[in-house]
């Protein structure tokens, strides 16, 4: 019975770990597109400029 409940309770955590890293990865994801967004942002606020100085 000690046995089942180990590998019952192995299992949990490595399902629990794999959800972390699978959110791990989605946040890394999310965090890419915002500096993606940043950057072009930054671009266009770069052009606004130098078409004011024209």
């Amino acid at each position: 019975m000690l046995i089942i409940y180990l590998i019952c309770k192995f299992l949990d955590l490595c399902k629990t770990v794999n959800d972390l890293s699978k959110r791990s990865r989605e946040q890394t994801e999310l965090l890419k597109q915002q500096n993606e967004t940043l950057v072009k942002l930054g671009q266009i606020m770069i052009k606004i400029n130098q078409d004011k100085e024209e």
